[in-house]
């Protein structure tokens, strides 16, 4: 087993603190065949992917040019409405808001990529909370990120919607994220610097061609439409779009590692 850092826990309980140079993979294609070795002995285990360097703030956060990506497991993805499992564990309660796209069958490298909407069964509005043991991931750069399952957390996941219902958004929506009746992050579905379906495709492209796998059923998070902000356990946070109430979630104190 070599020194370099991999993240090998769904939740991490002891922090990993500041990741030097020395204990990072330095080409990013190594980083994701690390993962791939960590994850690939069950890919149905997978209930989602995260994505990241999709909106203006995360590329320059990380200096990069193109999406980043990591997984999430099953105990990682819940629908509105549903308890925790027992084995959460996250270091804060942060929450950003995305849109989510369903994959609407199995598929890896070699698929065919001409047609976006059939590479997806329907989406959600969702609010992803990321979470890091690594205390210096900006400075640590993008590939520690990666190594950290791109900082996987929890994903929330709303009402499913026809995947032709995404032609109906306007990059000028707005989105809203409140708790205790104040909005404590505003966005735009144009945060996205691309249109959803084009922003999971790429994803999909990019993914195959490292060697990953996917499962019909699995949602792609694809990055945050407005900043990610800290929240207070067992207070609803609600997501909104144009004012509308599209999602809701609130996170027991439990769930925080050191409660």
């Amino acid at each position: 087993m070599d020194n370099y850092y991999v993240r090998r826990e769904i939740f991490p309980e002891q922090p990993v603190g500041f990741v030097s140079c020395e204990m990072l993979l330095q080409k990013l294609e190594d980083c994701y065949q690390k993962v791939h070795k960590c994850i690939s002995s069950d890919w149905s285990e997978i209930s989602a992917w995260k994505l990241g360097g999709t909106n203006a703030a995360t590329q320059k956060a990380f200096n990069v040019e193109e999406l980043y990506f990591g997984p999430l497991s099953k105990t990682q993805v819940y629908h509105e409405g549903e308890c925790l499992h027992s084995s959460v564990r996250l270091f804060s309660l942060q929450a950003e808001p995305e849109i989510c796209l369903r994959l609407s069958r199995d598929m890896g490298p070699g698929v065919d990529f001409e047609d976006y909407t059939a590479l997806f069964s329907s989406w959600s509005w969702g609010l992803e909370y990321p979470n890091t043991s690594i205390e210096n991931m900006v400075k640590a750069g993008v590939q520690a990120l990666v190594l950290d399952h791109c900082a996987a957390g929890l994903l929330c996941v709303g009402t499913e919607k026809p995947i032709s219902d995404l032609q109906a958004l306007d990059r000028n929506d707005s989105v809203e994220l409140e708790t205790r009746a104040q909005v404590i992050s505003e966005g735009s579905v144009g945060n996205l610097l691309s249109p959803p379906i084009q922003t999971a495709a790429d994803f999909l492209r990019l993914a195959t061609k490292l060697g990953f796998e996917f499962r019909e059923g699995q949602y792609i998070a694809t990055g945050g439409l407005a900043p990610c902000k800290v929240i207070a356990p067992d207070q609803d946070v609600v997501l909104r779009v144009n004012g509308r109430e599209e999602l809701r979630m609130s996170l027991p104190s439990r769930a925080l590692v050191d409660a």
